[in-house]
């Protein structure tokens, strides 16, 4: 499997769906889970010596792979969030909510360039 540093978001298509840099060329299977990974914990500095001190791995989500081509992947968010009572009615009465992408970044922070690890 590839580096931490190869497999990245490329592109977050709606709120619960992205998509990687990476594909079937760097071993990348459908129903795979990954972590989208936090870099702000990574290369902590010492506020007094300016020294860094260490790095923690930390995920910021799961997702799970769909699709795949040669260099492309999508994933969708695992577990997925709970839409809320308004997004239960409407499953219950018939309708349904398109997916959309809200913000430039996920709730959780995850954004384009986030590199990601195999779970």
């Amino acid at each position: 499997m590839a580096e931490l540093s190869e497999i990245l978001v490329a592109k977050l298509l709606t709120d619960s769906e992205l998509i990687f840099n990476a594909g079937s060329d760097l071993g990348i299977e459908a129903g795979q889970v990954f972590a989208i990974m936090d870099l702000s914990a990574r290369n902590v500095h010492d506020p007094k010596t300016g020294k860094i001190i260490g790095s923690i791995d930390r995920e910021k989500c799961r997702v799970q792979i769909t699709r795949v081509t040669e260099v492309l992947s999508l994933a969708r968010l695992t577990p997925p969030r709970s839409r809320g009572i308004s997004a239960t009615a409407l499953v219950l009465s018939g309708g349904t909510r398109p997916e959309r992408l809200t913000s430039g970044e996920w709730p959780e922070g995850v954004k384009v360039g986030d590199p990601a690890s195999l779970i």
